[in-house]
């Protein structure tokens, strides 16, 4: 279960505020400090600008499962707010707080890293006995969703650290400069990896779609 927030006024697509107050007079400086001083009001603006983006960030890190994401994303929010006095506004907060769910979310894959090998393995067993019995699998587990589904598998065929480039990106659209700033990288390191990781994802996704 997620961790409740304040209930919330409808918000638009960019996530500023329909009615209510708008969370346009916050800065996010302003607003950390604000929310770490236990400002309701100021809680339930972090929550209409946040959660949403956060959560998608986060389903993105644990390979799309919303139950994952939910756990995940808890953790990262309840840290988030523990540590938000540590805020200076160096990075956007969003960035910051893309950090926090970066850790957290590494600290799950570590978690179920062993568990995804044993998966990984089970199912190469039965692509292997089902090939050699000559009985093709159903046509509904060898093709989901088409494109959609392709570029998910795309994505967690790579390495971690393509995947997690790639998603930050073009997934979040955040800059460069602010990718560098979350994966501890420089701005080259971060530049050059994002090259490798395009042309990688690109061979990978061209020769599912060539199977």
């Amino acid at each position: 279960m997620v961790t409740p927030r304040p209930s919330q006024p409808e918000a638009d697509p960019h996530g500023g505020s329909v009615q209510g107050r708008s969370d346009t007079n916050y800065s996010d400086l302003e607003l950390a400090q604000k929310v770490a001083a236990g400002d309701p009001q100021a809680l339930e603006v972090f929550y209409q600008r946040y959660f949403t983006r956060l959560y998608r960030f986060v389903y993105c890190q644990v390979g799309g499962s919303h139950e994952d994401a939910q756990d995940v994303l808890q953790d990262a929010l309840l840290a988030a707010l523990k540590s938000l006095g540590s805020y200076r506004g160096d990075s956007t907060l969003y960035s910051w707080l893309c950090g926090v769910a970066w850790n957290k979310a590494a600290d799950f894959r570590r978690r179920e890293y062993r568990v995804a090998q044993v998966e990984q393995r089970s199912v190469e067993e039965v692509r292997q006995q089902t090939a050699l019995q000559g009985v093709p699998l159903p046509d509904n587990v060898l093709v989901s969703e088409e494109n959609r589904e392709r570029v998910h598998q795309t994505l967690r065929s790579l390495p971690e650290h393509y995947r997690q480039v790639l998603v930050l990106k073009y997934a979040e659209e955040l800059p460069v400069e602010d990718i560098a700033h979350i994966m501890r990288r420089t701005f080259k390191s971060t530049e050059s990896l994002l090259t490798r990781a395009r042309s990688a994802f690109r061979e990978s996704y061209l020769a599912a779609a060539a199977q």
